[in-house]
């Protein structure tokens, strides 16, 4: 959605116009660069001088719902929509920024006035789908994912919640999460730890060190260890630490630590089953944020029993749900229930050690409920 911004209808000054069009480039190089302020300072010279602009409008609410700034996203887009009315990525932005500011009944309302302008549009039925996942009207999410799809056959979002929908105990579809995660290596830390709040990494550390008193840990295997925060929090508790990611540049991140004796790129599930620099035993299996993206987790249990020696620790998040067993979130992020841990610890003999109710992160700004689990194999 970040494209696109110079391509909507300009003043009718042609000299503003030229001048409008040469800043909003200016602002859209400095949104891809990652700088956020300044493009938001381009945007608004733009409009001290013409204060309809769509264009700078239009960024100014994207780049502001990007920074979670709910109000000034919504309060940019109307403007945008009111200057520019019957462009549709306009509206879809601003469906974006109602959903995120839990309004899905208006951003339903939006989504079908973009319907009704850009009927083949896959961008706006798959927010539409995510809208109505937010409504519980999972049929209709169906529909709308699945009309996305068939209008672009190259969106893998759209197939990812087609196959979480209905059931299918689906992995995102190949090269989504590394693709995802790679785009976000740069700034992963800052972003996660800082504005999101994220301190899962350091929980794990001080759960496992309660249960372990002062002996150290022989050998670790971190699953989806990203850029190493949980290396980082266990620190000389554990001798050896071995990583495994699907995302390349997170690894690379890593790496540069100095702190992991081995790294490997992939699923963490066929690394720890056929990769033999990862058989074992293990002491510790830590997963920190990553079932999140994985639906049913059967597999990945199946593959750290494997590789655990007896009595070895596995500590692991999830977001948390009271219903079912496993559901999948417009956010595109798994849930697990209660139920659900305490079943597959009992089918796969781990015995529960503790277990602690925290907030995962803050996500625009409102709390994302979530347990840390410590099992011992059995």
């Amino acid at each position: 959605m970040r494209k696109g911004a110079s391509q909507l209808p300009p003043t009718t000054n042609p000299v503003q116009a030229l001048e409008a069009g040469i800043t909003l480039n200016k602002a859209q190089k400095l949104w891809d660069d990652g700088k956020i302020p300044e493009a938001l300072h381009a945007c608004n010279d733009i409009l001290k001088t013409d204060p309809n602009h769509a264009g700078a409008l239009y960024m100014m609410g994207m780049l502001a719902l990007e920074l979670g700034a709910l109000d000034m996203a919504i309060g940019s887009l109307e403007r945008a929509a009111a200057s520019a009315p019957g462009t549709t990525r306009i509206l879809v932005g601003l469906g974006q920024a109602l959903a995120k500011s839990g309004q899905p009944v208006k951003a339903a309302a939006i989504y079908a006035k973009a319907m009704q302008l850009s009927p083949n549009s896959g961008a706006v039925y798959r927010g539409l789908g995510l809208v109505q996942l937010d409504l519980d009207q999972r049929p209709n999410a169906v529909k709308s994912f699945r009309k996305a799809l068939r209008l672009n056959a190259d969106d893998q979002f759209a197939a990812y919640m087609l196959a979480a929908l209905a059931g299918d105990a689906p992995v995102a579809p190949e090269g989504y999460v590394p693709a995802l995660f790679d785009s976000y290596a740069e700034q992963f830390d800052r972003h996660l730890t800082g504005k999101l709040a994220y301190r899962v990494p350091q929980e794990i550390a001080d759960m496992v060190g309660a249960h372990t008193g002062g002996d150290g840990i022989g050998s670790a295997v971190d699953l989806g260890c990203g850029t190493g925060l949980v290396g980082v929090a266990l620190g000389s508790r554990v001798a050896a630490i071995d990583g495994i990611d699907l995302s390349p540049k997170m690894l690379a991140k890593a790496a540069e630590r100095g702190i992991y004796r081995t790294l490997r790129a992939g699923d963490a599930a066929d690394i720890l089953n056929t990769d033999a620099g990862f058989s074992g035993p293990y002491d510790l299996a830590t997963a920190a944020d990553v079932f999140i993206y994985i639906g049913r987790l059967e597999a990945s249990f199946a593959a750290v029993k494997a590789r655990l020696a007896p009595g070895g620790l596995f500590a692991f998040s999830v977001e948390s749900t009271d219903h079912g067993e496993v559901d999948i979130r417009s956010s595109g992020r798994f849930v697990h229930s209660h139920g659900y841990i305490a079943g597959l610890a009992e089918t796969f003999a781990f015995t529960l050690v503790e277990e602690k109710a925290l907030v995962i992160r803050q996500e625009i700004d409102v709390p994302v409920p979530g347990v840390l689990y410590l099992l011992r194999s059995s």
